[in-house]
């Protein structure tokens, strides 16, 4: 355990390893530095403290200040609280990092490996991770920014009025949540990414791969994905932007104003907008489903593919340039659908005024209900148009049949359109195309309110916090250290030497002996005397009990040695023994301490010179006894040795040799003194070292209040250090799963009814391909039938005409017989006349009145004979007027027999009404009449009938 107190500034603590280390540093500029192993704990309140752990174990810093540092570089738990501004926090690897940076411009970078927990309530944090497992952060206050490169699950929150960012590049799962405006989340590439953004002018970037779920809330969002995957966002607000650009499944749901869509190829995208003015583009290729409702919407398709999209507004306009089918359902006062060619097209209006153009190629089928309809259709393909208004226009210019019903505005409710798709569609449009277009027209899109099943009523939940994440924070840490400790330290007085014997030879005198049983006078008892026994032993005896004679005759023993007098024998018994050897360990010294030892030795008559006794201090030979020496009288040997300040060892030993027997060397009075030992023993008993030892006990005291401090610490962030273990991974990747699933569930049910129409409309697609060429007369055989039955009328009605004409001249003759005998009869009287001459000239002025009078009546019969000439004629045009309707009768009910069995002829009940000409009036009447000339219609029997066949009905 360290524990270190640096009151003031720029203090600086290092620690190496192993166990517990803790400092507290009150000031400024302070540092402290761990390398590896246990627990470090630092509390440093003040400015621009930086702390540094490399590796190993728990290593926890609160930091109370400005322009905090804090680096880890690996392995266990890293805690760190810095309270303040401009905190920079740094892990590279490793296990937990947890940081609680409360202030302003926090920087926190993780590159690697396990959990960094992170909650940085403050302005301006910066948060990045690189790599490896989880990072889960929670940044309170204004421009945030998260940077992800890769790896495992990151989750952050980020709140903030202004300018959220969040970053991330590559691998599995990025979950953000940002509240504020001007958030920006950016994904390049791979698994999932679910984002939700409270604000506005929200931008979400997706580049490719995998999925991403977008949930936008505020006004100007922006979502843009590249390629790839599957990208589904919902956004609620003004002017919001959405673009895909190719690859995937899109499903966009927007509900503001002015939305722009925005599709260039590929896979499906189905998008709903519900707004002013919306607008929905798609280039090529794939599906493209739209729904929008707004005031001036507007929907476009260049080419490829399958596009179904209906509009809800005032002024819908819908386009599409070429291929694949085009199915277009519009609502509003003027709807204007234009498509140019290829493919099927099927328009259904609701409007006011409606337009549906078609240009060329493929199947054209129209349903307008309006005010005022109009169906152009220039050419190629079947045409076929249901229109209910009082005004009706249909144009088509060349190729292929058309058929057209129109129904006037007061008959709207009339089943005439589902009879006109039913008699047609066994022949054209097949049963699916006739029930794919009923219900477009009559399903329940046509009642639709812009929030059908539940479009648009998806609740997103504001979050505020993270789930699975259960770091909070944590109070500021505040400590009264620098006013508990006392560090006061006693003066050191410059001490008196004069008290100090400084004769060298006199230095050793009083120290005491550091060997324990040097003179072996206790005897040789190992470990126990002090002396342990190295290598291997034969035989070491204490001179003391070598051959003791008798304990009361005589103090020597047989070798005729004093009884007291101390040493040690070694003997080898064998011809080869190893090495023996004696040590004794000294402690208490301090470094580079000098030790004077002392010792006799003896060489024993019998020893051969070869055998040598030698001494060992530290793992050093320091002496050894010479071969040249013969002598084997007590010798005295003193060396000069410098010790450690740990162990010592001091090692006296007695090498073997091959075929030498009998003893060998004998030691006595070993003694080993140091040096200072008398100026150590008068420095104890100096005032300067009594005040040591006071500064000491009351060191002692501030250590124990260090120690209280440090647990204080410990125990105010280890509910914190509790909360970061427990993180549950699972509730952390299942944040945002509830709002994405419901999406989901609206985007599955809205794609899945679209993609049901179109592909049921299909069929109308695969009749187009089938069909024979627009150009190739396969309805002549029809025509030809149709005009049998024309000629067929005309002769019946050329018979019934001829009846009254006959009847007439009939007449006539019998007319012009009286009148010859009116004129003979007036003959007769004229010459009566004659002869009565003289009578009549008596009465020739009444005879002239008379002439005069029957003159003026001739000439009366002479008109009425003309005018029932006129009416004569005229009988005969009405006859034939009656055959021609007749006639045109007759074809209409061969049509309809025509359409319904293709070839029907007349019955013999289905004849024209048949009227009696009128006669003259002038039967038993004479008229003067110079002539009369009847004609009659020549009837060719040459017609040349043109490929349309028109229909009406006015009910």
């Amino acid at each position: 355990m360290t524990l270190a107190a640096m009151i003031g500034s720029a203090n600086i603590f290092t620690h190496i390893g192993h166990e517990e280390t803790f400092a507290a540093m009150v000031g400024k500029g302070n540092v402290l530095t761990k390398v590896g192993n246990g627990l470090t704990l630092g509390l440093m309140l003040g400015v621009a403290n930086i702390y540094t752990h490399v590796g190993d174990g728990i290593g926890i810093g609160l930091f109370s200040g400005k322009a905090n540092i804090m680096t880890k570089v690996g392995n266990g738990t890293t805690l760190s609280a810095m309270f303040g501004k401009a905190n920079i926090m740094t892990h590279i690897g490793d296990g937990i990092t947890g940081i609680l940076a409360l202030g302003q411009a926090n920087i926190i970078t993780k590159v690697g490996d396990g959990i960094a927990g992170i909650i940085a309530g403050a302005k301006g944090n910066i948060v990045t991770h690189v790599g490896d497992g989880i990072t889960a952060a929670i940044l309170g206050g204004k421009a945030n920014i998260l940077t992800k490169v890769g790896d495992g699950l990151t989750v952050g929150l980020l709140i903030s009025k202004v300018g959220n960012i969040m970053t991330h590049i590559g691998n599995s799962t990025t979950i953000g949540f940002a509240k504020g405006n001007a958030n920006i989340i950016t994904k390049v590439g791979y698994g999932l990414g679910i984002n939700a953004a409270w604000g506005k002018a929200n931008i979400f970037t997706h580049i490719g791969d995998g999925e991403r779920y977008n949930f936008a809330k505020g006004n100007a969002n922006i979502i843009t994905k590249v390629g790839n995957g599957q990208e589904t966002s919902v956004v609620k607000g003004n002017i919001n932007i959405i673009t895909h650009v190719g690859s995937g499944n899109n499903y966009t749901g927007a509900w503001g104003n002015g939305n722009v869509v925005t599709q260039i190829g590929d896979g499906r995208q189905v998008a709903l907008a519900k707004g002013h003015a919306n607008i929905v583009t798609m280039l090529g290729k794939g599906d493209n489903y739209g729904i929008v409702w707004g005031k001036a919407n507007i929907s476009t398709k260049v080419g490829n593919g399958t596009q179904v999209t209906i509009a809800k507004g005032q002024a819908n306009i819908t386009t599409t340039v070429g291929d694949g089918l085009g199915v277009t359902v519009t609502y509003g006062n003027a709807n204007i659908n234009t498509k140019v060619g290829n493919g099927v097209s099927v328009n259904v209006a609701w409007g006011k005024y409606n337009v549906s153009t078609k240009v060329g190629d493929g199947l054209n089928v129209s349903v307008m209900k309006g005010t005022a309809n109009a169906n152009i259709h220039v050419g190629n393909g079947l045409g076929i148009n249901a229109s209910y208004a009082k005004n009706n226009v249909i144009v088509k210019i060349g190729n292929g049949d058309i058929y057209s019903l129109s129904v006037a505005s007061s008959n709207t409710q009339s089943n005439k359109l589902a009879t006109f798709f039913g008699n047609i569609k066994q022949s054209v449009l097949g049963v699916v195309g006739s029930q794919a277009i009923n219900y477009l027209v009559q399903g329940d899109d046509v009642t639709t309110s812009g929030s059908r099943k539940g479009k648009g009523a998806i609740h997103l939940i504001e979050k505020s916090s993270i789930d699975g994440f259960k770091m909070n924070k944590i109070d500021e840490v505040k400590s009264n250290i620098d006013i508990n400790l006392k560090g006061h330290i006693t003066e050191v007085e410059t001490p008196s030497l004069s008290d100090v014997n400084t004769d060298e030879s006199n230095l050793t005198n009083n120290s005491p002996n550091l060997i324990i049983n040097g003179d072996f006078k206790h005897g040789f008892k190992p470990v126990t005397e002090g002396w342990n026994i190295a290598y291997t032993q034969d035989k070491i005896t204490a001179i003391s009990q070598y051959g003791h004679r008798a304990s009361i005759d005589t103090p020597t023993n047989t070798n005729n040695k004093d009884y007291w007098d101390g040493g040690l024998i070694a003997e080898y018994k064998e011809e080869y023994e190893p090495n023996i050897a004696i040590y004794q360990d000294i402690s208490g010294l301090m470094q580079n301490e000098v030790i004077e030892l002392s010792f006799e030795y003896e060489r024993q008559d019998n020893t051969p010179t070869e055998n040598k006794l030698s001494v060992i201090w530290n793992g050093e030979v320091v002496f050894t006894s010479s071969s040249d020496d013969k002598s084997i009288a007590w010798q005295q040997q003193q060396i000069k040795l410098t010790a450690n300040a740990e162990n010592n060892r001091l090692i006296f030993t007695i090498p073997g040799s091959d075929g030498l027997q009998g003893n060998n060397y004998r030691l006595r009075n070993i003694v080993a003194k140091s040096a200072v030992a008398n100026i150590n023993k008068h420095i104890s008993d100096s005032d300067a070292t009594k005040n040591a030892l006071a500064d000491k006990k009351k060191a002692d005291a501030n250590r124990q209040k260090l120690t209280d401090e440090k647990q204080r610490l410990l125990d105010h962030i280890s509910t914190t250090q509790t909360e970061l273990e427990s993180t549950d991974h699972l509730a952390l990747e299942k944040n945002g799963h509830r709002e994405r699933d419901a999406i989901l569930e609206e985007a599955n049910s809205v794609t899945h009814n679209l993609t049901t129409v179109g592909q049921t409309l299909e069929v109308l697609s695969e009749y187009s391909q089938d069909a024979p060429p627009s150009d190739q007369p396969w309805s002549e055989p029809f025509a030809e039938g149709i005009l049998k039955d024309v000629q067929k009328s005309l002769i019946n009605t050329k018979k019934i005409v001829s009846v009254p004409v006959n009847n007439i001249k009939t007449q006539y003759v019998a007319n012009l017989t009286k009148v010859k005998k009116s004129i003979k009869k007036s003959e007769y009287g004229v010459i009566q006349s004659e002869e009565h001459c003289q009578e009549v000239q008596l009465d020739t002025s009444k005879a002239k009145n008379d002439a005069d009078k029957r003159y003026s009546d001739a000439i009366d019969k002479k008109n009425s004979a003309q005018m029932a000439e006129k009416k004569a004629s005229t009988m005969v045009e009405d006859a034939r007027s009656r055959g021609d309707t007749e006639q045109k009768t007759a074809t209409s009910i061969s049509d309809k027999a025509q359409k319904e069995a293709k070839s029907v002829q007349l019955k013999e009940s289905d004849k024209p009404n048949r009227h009696r000409a009128h006669g003259s009036g002038l039967s038993g009447e004479a008229a003067y009449v110079e002539g009369l000339m009847i004609i009659h219609p020549v009837i060719s029997n040459q017609y040349q009938l043109k490929k349309m066949m028109v229909v009406s009905i006015i009910n």
